[in-house]
């Protein structure tokens, strides 16, 4: 590879957390793409944490829903279910229930 080579790279990143802010401004500056998948049912007014912890340490905060749309522009937004279910343990219907519920928020 010379160091005019372009790589083209897929990235998704998931749950609409605080995080995505730096993330996001990192991406621009960079002109790099990505994919954020969103469980509208998760998002409230206001920033929340929920007792989350990633890897039972940091404390992650959900962004607010007024600011989803500000955070994302230019970015490809998606759905990741609604409420974050673990997909494997609930009946198909409630599945798909909370599949078509996230798309339906979402747009």
């Amino acid at each position: 590879m010379t160091a005019h080579t372009k790589i083209k790279l897929v990235q998704c990143w998931d749950d609409g957390v605080v995080d995505d802010i730096r993330l996001i401004a990192i991406l621009r500056k960079h002109g790099a793409t990505a994919s954020f998948n969103l469980n509208m049912g998760t998002h409230r007014k206001e920033r929340h944490s929920g007792a989350w912890k990633f890897k039972g340490i940091k404390e992650v905060f959900r962004l607010a829903l007024p600011e989803l749309k500000d955070v994302y522009e230019g970015f490809t937004v998606a759905i990741h279910t609604l409420t974050h279910p673990h997909l494997t343990e609930i009946p198909i219907d409630q599945a798909r229930r909370d599949i078509d519920e996230g798309r339906d928020a979402l747009e």
